[in-house]
């Protein structure tokens, strides 16, 4: 297990130089432990026969961005790589709305429940075995799920399945894939941030990855973010990291540089939907953290950037 540690930023910067000099740096460093994975990775299909990956680890890890280096990787030592996002197998959020009022009112889109187990199932032994399925995509922003959209396998070489989600470590997700050799990776912000001397540990860090990330590109507003966001870590403590452990990989995808780049988004997003009712003080006790601490732009984000799956530039 990667051991839990603290960075230590400055409050403000004497230069934006010094500024992006910390951008540059930090994903330079965190750059270079995904590439070392990803070859680790690639070693095992190739080497061993695997032919499923799975992905996995809880809100707002960047799992998106490490999808992406590890099918370059494969695809660069010759494999197709074809990703399956687990979220596209989620109930409509009209079903899972009528599922939350039966178990108290709670809306879990983390929970194994949400998804359309019967479906995943489906698909992955259409994959397995014809090398093809009709595969759902669901829309974030309608609440619907589409599709299906053929995903053929059949012209390529030497497959390899990326399975890509929270979900993919839950034992019953696990079960569905044929029992096929598999490599798993977990993705998780395991370093606390000290900005001057306020410290933002890392599940506050993830929360304010997701308030930004889920206003800019999910149109959801703070206060559904935050009411959310209690069954989300009930979810995480329960079914996803004591399943930790059992993944060949962890990565550690805190960034030094996020509480002075979050800064500027969180007090836009705020003044803009004020949360109002049980959950304000969650609001007001993340702005009080940040109001010594020094906004940075978010144009230091270089093109390849895991930055980019919270930000929208």
């Amino acid at each position: 297990m990667i051991p839990m540690r603290n960075i230590s930023i400055p409050a403000s910067f004497k230069s934006q130089e010094k500024a992006a000099e910390l951008v540059r740096i930090s994903e330079r460093d965190f750059d270079r432990r995904l590439t070392e994975a990803a070859l680790a990775v690639s070693h095992a299909c190739i080497s061993e026969g695997v032919k499923i990956l799975r992905l996995s680890g809880p809100s707002c890890a960047g799992k998106t961005t490490c999808a992406k280096k590890l099918t370059d990787a494969l695809d660069a030592a010759g494999r197709d790589v074809y990703s399956v996002s687990l979220d596209d197998f989620f109930y409509d959020r009209n079903t899972l709305f009528a599922m939350a009022q039966e178990n108290g009112g709670k809306l879990d889109y983390d929970s194994v429940d949400a998804l359309d187990l019967d479906l995943l199932h489906i698909c992955v032994q259409d994959l397995m075995r014809k090398g093809q399925a009709g595969m759902p995509r669901f829309n974030f922003k309608t609440g619907l799920r589409e599709g299906p959209v053929l995903l053929d396998t059949t012209r390529g070489k030497a497959p390899v399945f990326l399975f890509e989600g929270i979900q993919a470590v839950y034992p019953k997700v696990v079960d569905m894939l044929d029992g096929a050799p598999d490599r798993s990776i977990f993705m998780c912000v395991r370093s606390a941030i000290t900005v001057g001397d306020v410290t933002f540990e890392p599940n506050e860090i993830r929360l304010m990855r997701r308030l930004v990330r889920d206003e800019a590109k999910r149109g959801a507003a703070p206060e559904f973010v935050l009411r959310l966001w209690h069954s989300v870590r009930e979810n995480e403590e329960n079914s996803i990291f004591p399943e930790m452990d059992k993944c060949d990989l962890i990565l550690d995808s805190t960034m030094p540089f996020e509480i002075h780049m979050l800064k500027p988004h969180m007090e836009r997003i705020f003044t803009e939907h004020p949360v109002q009712g049980e959950d304000a003080h969650i609001a007001d006790t993340l702005l009080c953290k940040l109001s010594g601490v020094q906004g940075i732009s978010h144009s230091y984000l270089s093109e390849n950037s895991l930055y980019h799956e919270f930000i929208m530039v």
